[in-house]
């Protein structure tokens, strides 16, 4: 129907004109009657104007996004034309306010949570090139667990973005402790990443990557979706796609770029542990005894 006036109208219809009513005249008892002259207010004396619109009808998450997105570019060009400050307001604009900046802000933390990884990382080994691997294992799972999110229908919010930053610091399991041991061997590449995936490589599959999946499935029985959704499905996946990357991937990638002891990028770490070998730990040269000759 094209008539506003028809309750059923799609456009605003009789409510419209309702609530316009109860907020100028119910309020002075007038009803439809003409304003008189003692209610008049000055317009010079007026600070605030408030008036109520109407969002055609919202049912999808993207809807709502769409018209809070409208409303503020009208408010912004309302702004500038009327050269007054014009907001708009709406219960649900709370909540649905963050979906504007989520992308911008899930890769401003993400990348901040990469690179203080790389950071620790090169302090605690002491490797350059290590630390890169453990960056790039780091970035590739949280880039699939992106494209996961997308497959499975997780949508980008607060909570998966906090989920997402989570998953760098859980991603670093899978990779620093094969880095590690592969640091405290000898040989070439090849055998350096062999012999450290023989000796963590089982550690990492049972005391974490196990561990944390049985921990993550009795979510999948949860009642409530966001719990299926949101930590089920996103943490389930970082653990698949984390002891993929961790122990599959980046042996391959240290038996090829792994770093060696004698290249230029390595310096001694800032974290010993009391199980490394000698030929690992700092040597310091001890100084020739001075020969004390008696006359």
């Amino acid at each position: 129907p094209s008539d506003p006036n028809n309750a059923f109208c799609g456009v605003c219809g009789r409510h419209y004109y309702s609530d316009l009513a109860d907020l100028s005249l119910s309020v002075a008892g007038l009803h439809g009657q003409p304003v008189p002259a003692s209610l008049e207010a000055d317009v010079d004396k007026v600070v605030a104007v408030r008036h109520m619109a109407y969002h055609s009808r919202l049912s999808k998450q993207q809807d709502f996004i769409r018209a809070l997105r409208y409303a503020y570019a009208l408010a912004g060009n309302l702004s500038a034309t009327l050269d007054l400050e014009v907001s708009v307001y709406s219960v649900w604009y709370v909540f649905f306010e963050q979906y504007l900046t989520v992308e911008w802000a899930a890769m401003k933390v993400s990348v901040l949570c990469l690179l203080a990884v790389f950071a620790v990382v090169l302090c605690t080994l002491g490797s350059l090139t290590a630390a890169a691997l453990v960056f790039v294992t780091a970035l590739s799972i949280e880039l699939v667990l992106i494209g996961v999110m997308g497959a499975w229908g997780i949508s980008l919010n607060a909570l998966s973005t906090v989920n997402l930053v989570a998953a760098i610091g859980i991603s670093v399991e899978f990779s620093v402790h094969i880095v590690h041991a592969y640091l405290r061997t000898e040989g070439s590449r090849v055998e350096k990443s062999k012999d450290a995936l023989e000796g963590v490589g089982t550690a990492v599959f049972t005391g974490i990557a196990m561990t944390k999946l049985l921990g993550v499935v009795v979510l999948a029985f949860a009642h409530s979706k966001i719990f299926i959704t949101y930590y089920f499905r996103m943490y389930f996946s970082l653990v698949v796609v984390g002891s993929f990357y961790g122990l599959l991937v980046l042996p391959v990638l240290l038996s090829i770029l792994g770093p060696m002891p004698d290249k230029d990028d390595e310096f001694p770490p800032a974290v010993y542990s009391i199980s490394d070998p000698p030929q690992t730990r700092p040597q310091h040269p001890e100084e020739p005894e001075e020969e004390i000759s008696i006359e």
